[in-house]
């Protein structure tokens, strides 16, 4: 099985932004499943609205790249698909819908967490070949 998702990529002082759904252990990408007739854009768009209570400036909207592993959270097998893009938003960013926590990480701030999303570590890999993250 295969998972489609879509993840924002935010850095601030060359830390990654992650969030932490209630009920859930691992901090991943703000974002998530395109509703039936989204793309990718609109579902970034809804998805910052919803957990973080922020607008993103589709102008800005950039492609990242895409990572897949296996899914967290998920029945063994179940692999994610995960779409990155970066952009600017606006707005103060705040968790709300199924969000409990934000913060930033570098990669071994990651590593340390008592559980990780594979994708995301796949990320991380990624944007510190660039020299974009700690």
């Amino acid at each position: 099985m295969k998972i489609v998702a879509v993840g924002y990529v935010y850095i601030r002082r060359r830390k990654l932004l992650l969030v932490r759904s209630k009920q859930k252990q691992a901090f991943y990408l703000p974002g998530g499943k395109p509703q039936s007739g989204e793309n990718d854009i609109q579902t970034l768009t809804r998805e910052l609205r919803e957990e973080l209570s922020v607008e993103v400036i589709g102008s800005s909207i950039q492609p990242v790249g895409i990572f897949q592993a296996e899914a967290y959270g998920e029945p063994p097998g179940t692999e994610v698909m995960l779409r990155c893009f970066s952009g600017v938003h606006t707005g103060r960013m705040r968790p709300s819908s199924e969000i409990e926590e934000i913060g930033f990480f570098s990669y071994s701030d990651y590593r340390m967490m008592p559980a990780t999303a594979p994708a995301v570590l796949l990320l991380f890999d990624a944007l510190r070949k660039k020299g974009l993250t700690l």
